[in-house]
């Protein structure tokens, strides 16, 4: 490969912040969810059981992070109607700022996941709208007794923390509950090491040319 080749791949390693995963939704914009294997092979990490009442509905938020078979960190979200006047449609997830490239979808066969912490849910959300922000998930007519499908957001992060929730009726009314999102601009382990490989081509080629100008002096 000669140098220039090697300059430019350098330049364009260093210049990478974010590795893609699966079929992305661009910020901004909405599209239809990825429909996920169940994992079974899967670390859980954390999570958290958080009751909720909005009006008439009421039920709970089951939020975990479990890490996958590849290193990277996996959201998982399911709302679960226990008494509801007007179903719930929509479930929000903030704290997803500075990882653009998260996969959004969804698993049916929720209680194959480790742990037993999920059920497999009868709704599954029909759009996903990928915020600045947040990811919000669609999932019209969560009535009583009946629970979503594992929403599943699957990104290449390494570390997470605490986030809020929203759940939303067809009232409009919405409540805030506790969730897991990746810790903003966290660096996800690709881009590290496509940095340090860029480093490395860079730092290589600075050697080559000093030697090449030594010799030349001489």
């Amino acid at each position: 490969m000669d140098r220039k080749t090697l300059f430019w791949l350098a330049i364009a390693a260093v210049g990478c912040t974010q590795t893609v995963r699966g079929n992305v939704i661009p910020i901004g914009t909405s599209g239809a969810p990825d429909l996920f294997g169940a994992q079974s092979a899967v670390t859980l990490l954390a999570t958290v059981l958080d009751p909720f009442s909005v009006g008439a509905t009421s039920g709970t938020l089951q939020a975990a992070v479990y890490r996958d078979t590849g290193g990277g960190l996996d959201f998982v979200y399911q709302v679960n109607v226990t008494t509801t006047a007007s179903a719930v449609n929509f479930l929000n997830v903030f704290g997803y700022t500075g990882f653009p490239t998260a996969d959004e979808g969804y698993v049916t066969n929720g209680a194959s996941l480790p742990a037993g912490l999920f059920v497999n849910g009868s709704v599954i959300p029909t759009s996903v709208f990928r915020a600045t922000d947040r990811i919000a998930f669609t999932i019209t007519g969560v009535s009583t007794s009946q629970s979503s499908s594992v929403l599943e957001v699957q990104t290449a992060a390494t570390t997470f923390g605490s986030a809020v929730a929203q759940v939303a009726g067809g009232d409009g009314q919405t409540g805030n509950l506790a969730a897991f999102a990746p810790i903003a601009n966290a660096p996800e382990p690709a881009s590290i090491f496509l940095v340090g490989g860029g480093l490395l081509a860079l730092g290589g080629l600075t050697r080559r040319v000093a030697i090449r100008i030594r010799s030349e002096i001489r």
